[in-house]
């Protein structure tokens, strides 16, 4: 392959590398961490939010408890455009793409982090005046949203 076409072809996969490769690096894994995570939360606050809806009663209007009105409002997402309950599998489908995502960089994260490390542990102690208590247990916050859903 002669320079004038490898410069063609690296041109052409230059967005596509170069993109793949940064969500590869441990800065692009720990952005999915965090882009995921985001994600995740505004789906449990938006989640809360909703259930909330509960405690709303029967709608004078209708006669139908809020709570109904609105698991109604989310099957029909999307009007006459798309078929009944097609947007809210779509929000499933992100969902349970974000959770793996955010599963697998973290485990890639501790992995390459393990790895670098070495079996042993570190030479020095922790200073835990510089991390707070929610850093420290992010982890088992996680599991424990994991583990109730």
């Amino acid at each position: 392959m002669t320079t004038t076409k490898r410069a063609d072809v690296q041109a052409r996969q230059g967005w596509r590398s170069w993109l793949g490769g940064f969500f590869t690096s441990s800065v692009g894994l720990k952005w999915l961490m965090a882009l995921t995570g985001i994600g995740l939360l505004l789906y449990v606050l938006v989640h809360m939010v909703g259930n909330l809806k509960i405690f709303l009663g029967v709608d004078p209007t209708t006669g139908e408890y809020q709570i109904d009105l609105y698991g109604e409002a989310l099957r029909d997402l999307g009007g006459h455009l798309v078929p009944r309950t097609s947007i809210l599998w779509l929000f499933r489908i992100g969902l349970i793409a974000m959770f793996g995502i955010h599963i697998y960089a973290a485990a890639e994260l501790t992995a390459r982090n393990l790895k670098a490390r070495g079996r042993g542990r570190y030479d020095h102690k922790r200073n835990y005046e510089a991390v707070n208590y929610a850093n420290r247990t992010m982890r088992w916050g996680g599991v424990i949203i994991l583990l109730f859903l």
